[in-house]
Parts: structure tokens; sequence; C-alpha cells
């Protein structure tokens, strides 16, 4: 009862709890919350990146576990999604869409998903920031992908606001 599905929004993609890991969507462990778990001698980690849709016919199906996203990083999926949701809005029918990135804060894994981003802006930023300083430089990653993710969103918005 406490989803945003139940509470009058028709569509949610993201995560539940405190944080997830930018690209793997581990939860974030703490001492009082494990990310972990053993059962019958085998490790679990649990994820946290979830697909729901208000207009399910069955409660126990509202939401799914969104594996395909695995190994992509969150800016990239919330950007498609938010993109996915304008394109499918129309004039007679507006939309309200809440979109809050996941970053930029502690950025650790942003690195790995540097493949996102054009070859020209990574050899930019890698300019800019020495190796020596991978917090910064990741931080720069993560920062430019919001960028680019607004940049498009905007785009996506005037296409069809014109149209």
């Amino acid at each position: 009862k406490m989803l945003p599905t139940s509470r009058g929004f028709d569509t949610f993609f993201g995560y539940l709890g405190a944080g997830i890991s930018y690209t793997s969507h581990a939860v974030e462990g703490t001492p009082s919350s494990p990310s972990t778990f053993t059962f019958d001698g085998v490790d679990y980690e649990l994820y946290d990146m979830v697909d729901c849709n208000a207009t399910s016919t069955s409660e126990k199906d509202m939401c799914t576990t969104a594996g395909a996203s695995l190994g992509t990083y969150s800016t990239t999926l919330f950007t498609t999604r938010a993109k996915l949701h304008i394109e499918e809005a129309s004039i007679t029918k507006p939309i309200y869409l809440f979109l809050a990135y996941h970053g930029v804060h502690d950025d650790d894994d942003v690195n790995a998903t540097a493949s996102d981003l054009s070859s020209s802006i990574l050899k930019t930023i890698q300019a800019a920031i020495p190796s020596s300083n991978p917090m910064r430089r990741n931080f720069a990653y993560g920062l430019r992908a919001i960028d680019d993710g607004i940049a498009t969103l905007w785009e996506t918005i005037e296409k069809y606001r014109t149209a």
C-alpha cells in the first residue's frame, strides 16, 4: 500500500530503498540493514530496481524486478524511461512525470559506465582530471551523464511540444 502505484501514480520505475549501486543496482548495505544474506550455505545479494504498473490486473504482478537493467548506469535507465513516457504522452492526455536522478554524489562505480559517454567527452574529462584523482573523475562522468539526460529529455519535450 505504500508503493507509488498505490498512491496515485500509474507507473513507477526505480528503487524503493535508501540507495543502490549505480550499475549493479545492489542494495547499499548498512550495519543494521545488510545487503547480503545467507540461506542454506549460499550467499545472496539483494537488488532493488523495480518496474511497477498500476494497471496490472494482479497485485502480485504489479511490480516486477527490472532484471534486464543490471549493468546499466541508473541515470541512463531513468532518462530512457522518462523519454519513453514523454513520447507516449499526447496533447489530449497530459502526464505528470517526476524524475529524480540517483546521482551524483558517491559515484564510486560510475567509471564502469563511462562507455555510455561519447569518446570525445571521455577524452575531455580524462584530459582535465588526472587519473590520480579517480573520485573527481567519476563525479565528472556522473554529472555529465545527468547533463546529457536532461538535454535528451528537453529535446524530446521540444519535439513533441511543437508537433
